[in-house]
């Protein structure tokens, strides 16, 4: 079985495909679709990528697809979110969980698959609050309580996508 795919390692193959968004915004890219239910092809999602990079992407990032679709698919919870170190910056790990659900939320947007009538309460507020997080700014201070905050708002993303998932991307898969 492979290593799963670091933010490192995905940081690297959007900076060598010459890519203009970051790995955490590409991983909440993908995941998006994946949560609304769309199904690529290995083609069509070398096609997405594309425009969200702007150049071909490599294989690293064209594995990011199948990568996100076992993880959201895995009945252990496994998914989890690339996202900067603990060693990071606080203000780098913000901007990054930031980036990450602007990414979600414009690959749901993407997908073109859902209305609002056709959202449950529970994930309207789900992708309500990951568009707050997406507006998400950090301050200098990089205390312990900010420390435990993020944590707590990173797993309540985490938790959220795998919500969307189970409401909409299990359910409308095709």
């Amino acid at each position: 079985m492979n290593e799963p795919l670091s933010y490192e390692t995905l940081t690297t193959a959007v900076v060598s495909a010459g890519g203009y968004v970051s790995a955490a915004e590409i991983q909440g890219l993908t995941c998006g679709h994946l949560c609304a239910g769309t199904r690529f092809s290995r083609e069509d999602y070398v096609e997405a990528v594309m425009e969200w990079l702007g150049r071909e992407p490599g294989d690293e990032i064209v594995g990011l697809y199948a990568e996100m679709l076992q993880q959201l698919e895995d009945v252990e919870l496994g998914f989890e979110l690339l996202l900067p170190d603990d060693d990071a910056p606080l203000s780098q790990r913000v901007t990054e969980l930031a980036s990450f659900c602007k990414g979600f939320l414009a690959g749901f947007g993407l997908s073109g698959r859902h209305g609002d009538d056709e959202l449950s309460d529970d994930l309207t507020e789900v992708l309500s609050d990951i568009a707050e997080i997406a507006q998400a700014t950090a301050g200098e201070d990089d205390s312990e309580e900010n420390e435990a905050d993020l944590s707590v708002i990173a797993e309540h993303v985490r938790v959220g996508v795998l919500i969307a998932f189970s409401e909409l991307g299990r359910a409308r898969a095709h």
